[in-house]
């Protein structure tokens, strides 16, 4: 084997050395963004819950109350939106996953919004 050919190139070893960062980097930048998602998530899901309990308490909802249809649907709809988020925010690339559980949770907040403002009283 000759001198004059070496076994690593120095774009070959500036490529392993410094390609990407150091798993103990990307982990900490991932985990205080999971956790702020996941406050997010929690304070979405309260406020979630506070509005339901407000509908489903209303005097007037009593036909929403009668239907167990509307509540077996509504409790899997929350329960399925709430494992995937949490799973989503678990996951390092369920960024966009959990985004758009959000956005779901968000909308049905808004439903529920809209429906405690037009029971009448």
């Amino acid at each position: 084997m000759s001198r004059a050919e070496p076994l690593v190139t120095p774009e070959a070893l500036q490529c392993l050395l410094g390609g990407a960062p150091a798993r103990s980097e990307v982990l900490g930048t991932g985990f205080w963004n999971n956790l702020q998602n996941i406050h997010f998530g929690a304070a979405l899901w309260l406020v979630k819950g506070i509005f339901l309990y407000a509908v489903l308490m209303h005097v007037d909802a009593a036909n929403l109350m009668s239907s167990s249809r509307y509540l077996w649907m509504r409790g899997t709809l929350e329960l399925l939106c709430l494992t995937t988020f949490w799973v989503a925010c678990m996951h390092p690339r369920g960024r966009s996953v959990a985004y758009g559980t959000m956005l779901v949770a968000s909308t049905t907040l808004l439903m529920d919004a809209m429906t405690l403002l037009a029971l009448p009283g």
